[in-house]
């Protein structure tokens, strides 16, 4: 499990985690509203830039998942 926690400080070297093989848990603050959507964009971006668009063997869909959680609805 590695935790980004959002900071851009460290974005250069998240690409060294990131693997094929993984379920992403990306997490936006809906409070924040057009904020948050934009951060949100930001890091699905940064995963489709980083992750293989099709399987090594050349099947199908890629082995990895994305679950987007919007928090702080309360």
């Amino acid at each position: 499990i590695w935790d980004f926690a959002g900071q851009h400080d460290y974005y250069n070297n998240h690409h060294y985690f990131l693997q094929a093989r993984s379920v992403f848990l990306v997490l936006y603050n809906l409070s924040e509203g057009e904020e948050g959507i934009k951060s949100l964009e930001f890091w699905l971006r940064s995963l489709s830039i980083h992750l293989p668009k099709k399987r090594e063997d050349g099947n199908g869909k890629p082995l990895f998942s994305i679950i987007v959680v919007g928090t702080h609805l309360d």
